[in-house]
Order: structure tokens, then sequence, then C-alpha cells
């Protein structure tokens, strides 16, 4: 015996529904409340964290040259490959929303390194040129 199967057809489009719980709002709150912790502390302690900083980036001097590079180029090429990753991820999985939604957040942190490098005693370097 065969079975009958029904074709159903829709001239509506179907559309993913975005939903948010209050779990998001939670986040929201918690990343705000974080961003104003860490800056009430820089303006308190900004000077003292800079000093303490400096001291510990000092003791780098320490370390072999050879061992700092490896650390570093490691930690580069493992974020690139993270960064490649995700993005073919992405892709693959077409999550064009999230690509937009870090594309916009990666405008907005350029907007806010320009504004804050501007605002800075810097010297002028390849980037302020680029802005002027």
């Amino acid at each position: 015996m065969h079975g009958t199967v029904a074709r159903v057809t829709s001239t509506e489009a179907v559309r993913p529904q975005v939903e948010r719980s209050p779990a998001d709002l939670l986040r929201l709150v918690v990343a705000l409340a974080t961003a104003l912790v860490l800056v009430v502390i820089e303006r308190l302690y900004g000077d003292t964290l800079v000093a303490f900083a400096s001291d510990l980036a000092s003791g780098l001097q320490a370390i072999p040259g050879w061992i700092v590079d490896v650390v570093v180029v490691g930690t580069r090429i493992l974020g690139v490959i993270f960064f490649g990753g995700g993005l073919v991820w992405a892709l693959v999985r077409k999550r064009w929303r999230m690509l937009a939604t870090a594309a916009l957040a990666v405008a907005l942190a350029a907007y806010l390194l320009f504004v804050v490098l501007l605002q800075s005693d810097i010297p002028h370097g390849p980037i302020e040129r680029l802005l002027s």
C-alpha cells in the first residue's frame, strides 16, 4: 500500500521570527553596568593603573625577544584563523543578520577609535594625517 502525500502550497513568504527573551535584556543591563564600572575605575585610578601596566610591561624585557615574537605571531595567527572561520561559517549558514551586526560593530569601533585618537596627545601619525 502506498500512502498519499498532501502537497501544501502557500503564497505567503516564510519569515523567520526574531524572538527576544528576558535574558537578552539582562545581558544588556550587565554589559552597560560593567562598562560604567570600568569608566568609574578608570577615572578614579587611571594613573595608578597606567603606572602598574608600565611596570608590568617593563618586566617583558627579561624575557628573550624570540619568545615574545612567537607569542605575538601565534596569537595573531589564531586570531585570523578564528575570524576567518567564523566568517566562513556565517557565510555558509547565511547568517546575514549576524554579519550585518558585526559590520556595524566594526564601524562603530573604528569611529570611536578615531574620535579618541583625535582627542589624545599622541604624536601625528598616519591615522591623524588620514583624518585631517
